[in-house]
C-alpha cells in the first residue's frame, strides 16, 4: 500500500529521479496510481476494496471510495478528460463513476459476470 511520488529531471541527457514524497495509501496491495489530467488529483486503487483520491498539493486523502464488499479488489481507474469524474472497476464485475468533487457514485455500470480488471473509454460519449 505504499505510494511514492518522484520527479524526473534531465530529460535530454542524464535522467535523475528525486523523491518528492512517500505515504501509506492503502492497507493492502496498491494496484494502480494515476494523476488526473489537470494534475490536481492522484487516484490509487487497491486490494483493500477501496480507491482513494488524493490532492496533489499536499497528498492528503480527499476521498476514500468504498466499494460494496471490501474483499473486492479495485483493479483499475481512469479520470475523465476534465478531471470531474473517476471511473473504477472492481472484482465484483461493476464499473463505478465517482464525482471527484463529492466522492459519491454518480453512476454504476453492471453487466459483467466476472471481475473487471482493466478499462479504457472515450469520455465524449461516456456519461
Amino acid at each position: 500500500g505504499d505510494c511514492q511520488i518522484w520527479s524526473m529531471t534531465g530529460f535530454s541527457s542524464q535522467t535523475h529521479l528525486i523523491r518528492r514524497t512517500n505515504f501509506i495509501a492503502h492497507k493492502r496491495y496498491g494496484l494502480k496510481c494515476l494523476f488526473s489530467p489537470d494534475m490536481t488529483l492522484l487516484a490509487t486503487t487497491s486490494a483493500d476494496g477501496t480507491a482513494k483520491i488524493w490532492r496533489t498539493s499536499d497528498f492528503a486523502c480527499q476521498y476514500e471510495l468504498k466499494h460494496d464488499k471490501l474483499q473486492n479488489w479495485v483493479w483499475d481507474c481512469a479520470f475523465t478528460s476534465d478531471s470531474v469524474f473517476l471511473i473504477t472497476v472492481c472484482s465484483d464485475g461493476k464499473a463505478r463513476l465517482w464525482s471527484t468533487e463529492t466522492g459519491n457514485v454518480a453512476k454504476e455500470y453492471i453487466g459483467h459476470q466476472k471481475p473487471v480488471t482493466c478499462l479504457a473509454f472515450d469520455d465524449r460519449t461516456f456519461r
